[in-house]
């Protein structure tokens, strides 16, 4: 499905070069000149983005934002202006648009906004790799999910393949790395996406009342049964239940749980009559199930009816193009996505071998967003402990034998992130937008560092 830009500005012209510079993008334009139409437009339109100009004749652009969140409250903002004090409302939060672009315009500058906030409002996906024999609604139910590695990528095309299906998947995986997004996931790929799924942690039960979780009880049928309840496989019916942890489940309960996949009954806890539940099931583990098997802690028999279909999340450490997405979501859902990650962040993060996965990496960004909020941007010295001593302990590792050039060595790094800012630039011909590209750095980090540079007297940053 073409996604669609709506833009209001008064200017014709601009309108126009707008319209020109984002139909090659591929994108579906419409117009309005002043609020009245635009109003209009948004409500018969329905686009994706707004690019709004602040001052629309003698009107006020920024009056119309409320508005639009209340229309559509999915729906992106980016300012136009050439005022200066709008900059700081934007990066404050307060005026409810997604971004800004200073006028006059930088072409490059919009189309990677554009681009950008597009990007955030359907899945994170790199194109190629698989991914384009998709279907648009499958696209849509990724959801802002992190897909851009070649292992996530064949993951997606499997699950969408399996996902209408009835088939029971088992998905495996270190701790932390999103199986329950995956599973949520197929379940919105599936022909019971309408009705619920039912979610349930077997590890953060004791044992004493899972069965009683999973089944449901009648009252009297222990201590603290004081009234009859329904358990979370009931609530599937007609459903999904992801049962997160299985290898967890105790042995006692495992017949039980296979007996309602096979038959699709079950006993409530202290009630003698059969009820009957009809769901699909997800699970997931972080175990090694064959091995529990041999170990006898896990029954054969169930494993063979839950593996239908099994699917491995890779770790974190083997998808690390995936951080920097990864990063860039964690900010926007934190309320900070005027943040950006310096040049030594970024490489940190890069290089971490993330036991934890992308639950350690989600933690570590929002302490450094914590300590990062004064000064707009993530330094090393914001990231938790154990990265920055990760770092330490492979140098150390490295031994006296690895030495660096006599050039780097007399060098700050400020001097040498100064110089790779100058090179970029000079190897894009002063192009701000492909030099930050370069740099792996934001458009506005870069502009912050180059006004520093003019402070101190850079001509180059000119």
């Amino acid at each position: 499905m073409q996604q669609k830009v709506l833009v209001i500005d008064d200017d014709k012209g601009q309108r126009h070069l707008l319209r020109t510079v984002l139909e090659k993008e591929g994108y579906e334009i419409a117009e309005a000149e002043d609020s009245r139409t635009g109003m209009e437009q948004l409500q018969s339109f329905q686009p994706d983005i707004v690019l709004l100009d602040v001052r629309l004749g003698t009107e006020d652009g920024m009056a119309l934002l409320p508005w639009i969140k209340e229309v559509n409250p999915s729906v992106k903002t980016v300012l136009m202006t050439a005022f200066a004090d709008v900059r700081d409302a934007v990066r404050a939060g307060r005026s409810g648009a997604s971004d800004y672009l200073p006028k006059p315009l930088d072409l490059a500058g919009l189309r990677a906004v554009v681009n950008r906030l597009l990007s955030e409002s359907t899945p994170m996906v790199k194109e190629g790799h698989g991914l384009h024999g998709l279907t648009a609604e499958t696209r849509r139910q990724l959801r802002g999910m992190v897909v851009q590695s070649p292992s996530t990528v064949q993951l997606v095309s499997e699950l969408n393949l399996v996902g209408p299906t009835e088939a029971t998947v088992l998905l495996c995986g270190e701790s932390g790395t999103g199986k329950e997004e995956f599973a949520q996931l197929i379940h919105r790929l599936s022909t019971r996406a309408n009705m619920p799924l039912v979610s349930i942690n077997c590890a953060a039960l004791p044992e004493s009342i899972v069965e009683s979780e999973l089944f449901g009880h009648v009252k009297g049928a222990f201590t603290g049964a004081i009234s009859d309840r329904i358990g979370c496989i009931e609530q599937a019916n007609g459903g999904t239940l992801f049962l997160d942890e299985i290898g967890e489940l105790p042995l006692s309960v495992q017949p039980k749980l296979l007996r309602v996949l096979e038959r699709g009954e079950f006993q409530r806890v202290g009630d003698g009559r059969i009820h009957k539940s009809q769901f699909r099931l997800i699970a997931a583990t972080h175990r090694n199930l064959p091995e529990m098997i041999q170990q006898q802690k896990f029954r054969d028999d169930l494993f063979y009816r839950v593996a239908v279909f099994e699917a491995t999340i890779p770790p974190l450490r083997d998808r690390t193009e995936e951080i920097d997405l990864l990063v860039t979501h964690f900010l926007e859902k934190l309320g900070h996505p005027e943040l950006t990650l310096s040049l030594e962040a970024k490489r940190m993060l890069q290089s971490y071998n993330w036991p934890g996965n992308v639950r350690e990496l989600r933690n570590a960004v929002e302490r450094a967003a914590i300590l990062a909020k004064s000064s707009g941007e993530i330094l090393k010295t914001h990231l938790p402990p154990s990265i920055q001593n990760m770092q330490r302990r492979d140098w150390e590792t490295q031994g006296t034998s690895t030495q660096l050039p006599p050039s780097v060595v007399d060098q700050t790094l400020d001097d040498m992130e100064r110089d790779a800012i100058r090179l970029a630039l000079e190897a894009e011909n002063g192009n701000r937008t492909r030099a930050a590209e370069r740099l792996g750095i934001s458009r506005r980090a870069l502009l912050y560092k180059l006004r520093r540079y003019r402070e101190e007297g850079a001509v180059w940053a000119r």
